[in-house]
């Protein structure tokens, strides 16, 4: 998978789930937290009905990109101390370069990189409608 191909991947609920059916439980920690998030629960009084799962490489260069105006949202619709967590280290995306490996993509320097499915990185669930 070239860059150029990478960064044209804005889907995820499909791959995030086809990461999940390749492991056995535990095997792809990131993808499994993604995919079982819940925004709000039955305790919060409302039912979260949304398929949360891991961004493609495409929504995650977004974000990257939108930063700014993402967390002039959050703060806006939530609370100023709501951020985006300020650090060089990658999150996740759901886009697969091989069977062992996936994309990864720093949403604060844009640096993006193949990494190990196993490898410790940090997760960003997203859905396409709230």
């Amino acid at each position: 998978l070239t860059c150029n191909n990478a960064y044209m991947d804005f889907g995820g609920k499909a791959p995030t789930e086809a990461i999940v059916a390749a492991g056995a439980s535990g095997t792809y920690p990131a993808a499994e937290v993604a995919s079982s998030y819940e925004a709000y629960n039955s305790a919060d009084g409302v039912e979260d009905t949304n398929d949360w799962h891991l961004p493609g490489l495409g929504v995650l260069h977004v974000i990257y990109k939108c930063k700014a105006e993402i967390q002039e949202a959050l703060e806006y619709f939530w609370y100023s101390d709501c951020k985006l967590k300020e650090t060089s280290s990658q999150y996740w995306s759901s886009t697969v370069n091989a069977a062992t490996e996936a994309f990864a993509m720093s949403i604060h320097t844009g640096i993006w990189q193949n990494k190990g499915k196993t490898d410790k990185l940090l997760v960003r669930a997203v859905c396409e409608e709230v």
